[in-house]
């Protein structure tokens, strides 16, 4: 589904807009979490948190890309909603020509449920929590965050409803509303990283 998007084009996307609107800000560096892995976080949440054994939640992913993770979760859990959010417009835009592909190459051949899921993306920033304040599951590639975005994003994910879930990379939510729940090493596009699920308590 993915062979029309590579990580090589969207490196180089990301990397022009940022050089061409001179953004110096690393936290907007591309890296991707493939499908293997995020099929390996769900079945782990399932196994070892009792979470996505039931239909429905709301899934999003911050700093979205090109849209592979969203379409990834998409195929991978009968989700309420899939919404990825990016800032980058180059991005943005590869992540709209992926949902064309799945909107009209790959979902006649999918059960009929994933029809009724409402898969998009979000051209905006994710410190504004009102985008995605009905999140149940939160992923976010924060490798290359800055310590005040992820402060800014750890502020906004405290709105989240009391039981959601967020799977962070490499660095975790700062907020004691949010508990650690593991810990592990997982393949990256750039080699292996640590992901952190944590859940909101309070």
């Amino acid at each position: 589904m993915f062979q029309a998007f590579p990580e090589t084009e969207a490196k180089k996307a990301s990397r022009l807009e940022r050089e061409a609107k001179e953004l110096g800000n690393r936290s907007l560096v591309y890296g991707e979490i493939p499908f293997e892995t995020v099929d390996a976080i769900f079945q782990l949440m399932r196994t070892e948190f009792g979470a996505l054994l039931d239909r429905g939640g709301n899934f999003y992913d911050i700093g979205s890309g090109c849209g592979k993770v969203v379409l990834a979760a998409a195929l991978l859990h009968d989700f309420s909603k899939c919404c990825g959010i990016e800032v980058l417009d180059s991005l943005h835009a590869m992540a709209l020509k992926a949902l064309d592909h799945w909107r009209y190459k790959i979902l006649d051949d999918l059960p009929t449920v994933k029809s009724d899921m409402d898969v998009g993306f979000a051209k905006n920033d994710a410190t504004k929590v009102d985008i995605w304040r009905d999140a149940t599951l939160v992923f976010c590639n924060a490798t290359c965050f800055s310590d005040s975005l992820m402060q800014a994003l750890s502020t906004a994910a405290d709105s989240l409803s009391d039981g959601a879930y967020v799977v962070t990379v490499t660095k975790p939510l700062v907020s004691k509303r949010w508990k650690v729940l593991l810990e592990q090493k997982f393949a990256m596009s750039w080699g292996s990283a640590t992901v952190i699920i944590q859940k909101k308590l309070f």
